[in-house]
């Protein structure tokens, strides 16, 4: 009588397949450095005007809020977008949070010095 091969096959695709589903997909930790204190005018300022505030955006007649270095703490401030109870719901940051409009334009480092700022009570320092 002949033995059949059929379960040492079946057990050999089964540890095949398991071995190809193995797959590990590294994703570099994201590290956030924030400063003691953020400031306005050296920390926020500089990631709108890398981002924010070019022509047809949130410049001087663009797209509220104005984001431009003279204007940008009046228009932040007199607009609805803090919430200095809950930095982390104020409008503004979760634009800019994935799946918020301004996502595309913002990365962790930027929405954490935001946020912070807002904590901090969102001075113009």
């Amino acid at each position: 009588m002949r033995r059949s091969n059929l379960p040492l096959v079946v057990i050999f695709l089964f540890l095949a397949l398991m071995m190809t589903k193995c797959v590990y997909n590294d994703v570099p930790e994201v590290i956030i450095e924030l400063p003691d204190t953020v400031s306005f005018s050296l920390d926020i300022i500089p990631i709108f005007d890398a981002d924010c505030n070019s022509a047809g955006c949130h410049n001087e007649g663009g797209i509220r809020p104005d984001l431009s270095p003279g204007n940008a703490w009046d228009a932040i401030q007199s607009g609805d977008y803090l919430d200095l109870t809950d930095p982390a719901a104020s409008p503004f940051v979760i634009k800019m949070e994935e799946g918020g409009s301004m996502a595309q334009y913002s990365n962790p480092q930027d929405v954490a010095l935001i946020t912070q700022w807002i904590a901090e009570g969102a001075k113009n320092n």
